[in-house]
């Protein structure tokens, strides 16, 4: 994405304004990624035989519609639910990923770059040379190393997949894994005919019974709250999972210098 790449230019450039940079890092995401999603699109739509004229079609008009449907979402979530994003929100509307891009605005654009670099964090810079450096012995793996193992490593890719997970923990995208290991694996490599023709129709589906269906789930049991307890209403509350806050105090939270389990207490 262009998103970091748009932060350090605008925090450079207008320093001190995160509104400004909050802005420009939108546009500036968007501008590659509905690209990337329209890749994406004629991917799946070229395995379903879906003339690409009409995924062209059908993506500009959703992102028509999405408009107008999330900027009304989005003022429901802050008006209609009480505590809206606070750590401590009942239904665990803590709007991670919200503060992710709000945590950005104040790093880029209301401390700096410049600041970041000369003074707090001043090994980050050297980040930038070693992903430059790292890219030539991927290189010489792909094109030297042993092709039986190596056909499929693709670093682009497992470091994308790696940036995915954040700001959430493993418990919220390891069930994916196992699932994509069934059917892009082992019934991919076993029953090839029926995974060309379902695959990518049953993923669809599955995509939209859960959008359906977590619809239907708050307004009919979380809204107003009606109690249903069994294990999978009340596993998300133990455990690691069940200690997330929507932020961290870092003298609290950090007292040796690192947030999480202390040593020896490591799950």
């Amino acid at each position: 994405g262009l998103n970091v790449l748009v932060e350090l230019i605008v925090g450079y450039a207008i320093p001190g304004n995160g509104l400004a940079l909050s802005f420009i890092k939108a546009l500036g995401y968007n501008i590659d990624g509905q690209a990337q999603n329209f890749i994406n699109d004629l991917k799946q739509g070229h395995y379903t035989k879906l003339p690409p004229r009409a995924t062209f079609r059908v993506q500009l008009l959703s992102i028509f519609i999405a408009s107008f449907i999330q900027l009304a979402i989005l003022n429901f979530q802050i008006t209609g639910i009480k505590d809206y994003c606070v750590p401590g929100n009942k239904q665990k509307f803590t709007c991670p990923s919200t503060r992710t891009f709000y945590t950005a605005s104040v790093l880029w654009g209301v401390i700096g770059p410049k600041k970041v670099f000369d003074h707090l964090y001043p090994i980050l810079r050297w980040c930038f040379l070693i992903g430059f450096l790292l890219a030539f012995p991927c290189i010489a793996l792909k094109k030297w190393g042993p092709k039986k193992y190596l056909k499929t490593f693709e670093p682009a890719i497992i470091i994308g997949g790696m940036l995915n997970y954040a700001p959430y923990n493993l418990s919220y995208y390891i069930p994916g894994v196992y699932v994509s290991l069934a059917f892009m694996w082992y019934i991919k490599g076993k029953y090839e005919a029926w995974w060309q023709k379902y695959n990518y129709l049953l993923s669809t589906g599955l995509s939209a019974g859960v959008a359906f269906s977590s619809i239907i789930f708050f307004f009919a049991v979380m809204y107003h709250e009606k109690d249903i307890n069994w294990w999978g209403n009340t596993v998300v509350y133990t455990g690691y999972d069940g200690n997330m806050v929507g932020r961290l105090n870092a003298t609290e939270s950090a007292p040796d210098g690192y947030f999480g389990p202390r040593k020896g207490h490591f799950p």
